[in-house]
């Protein structure tokens, strides 16, 4: 049988090892980085690594009703990503509202942390 306890604390012990080397690692990344940018590399690889920047796009809403106005004034949906908040939803259909094509599962997901997260309540 599997001792529950000392798999934990392996895990854990693990995890620390993981944590103690991330400072060391992102301190070598951003040695990295000012390096490929002073020798003007785009890409870096090796056997086993490879080291480039992604481009991506970013965006920052100041003004959320006026974007919502815009959105329905426009018939702009396509601006929306396909989401919902699945909190809003439950509590809607908890106060019996029925909405077409909605379906709500609750679950559970392992989670193993260290002592200094706070055990969640069952």
């Amino acid at each position: 049988m599997v001792d529950t306890r000392e798999l934990l604390a392996k895990i854990d012990e693990l995890k620390a090892k993981r944590d103690m080397y991330s400072d060391l690692i992102n301190s070598y990344t951003e040695q990295l980085e000012e390096a490929m940018i002073d020798e003007g590399d785009e890409c870096l690889e090796t056997d086993t690594a490879v080291a480039f920047w992604r481009k991506e796009t970013k965006v920052k809403v100041a003004d959320w009703d006026w974007l919502q106005k815009y959105i329905v004034d426009n018939n702009a949906l396509e601006i929306l990503q396909r989401r919902v908040s699945p909190a809003a939803l439950k509590r809607r259909v908890d106060a019996g509202e029925e909405l077409q094509g909605v379906t709500i599962e609750e679950g559970k997901t392992f989670i193993v942390g260290s002592k200094k997260h706070e055990k969640p309540e069952s």
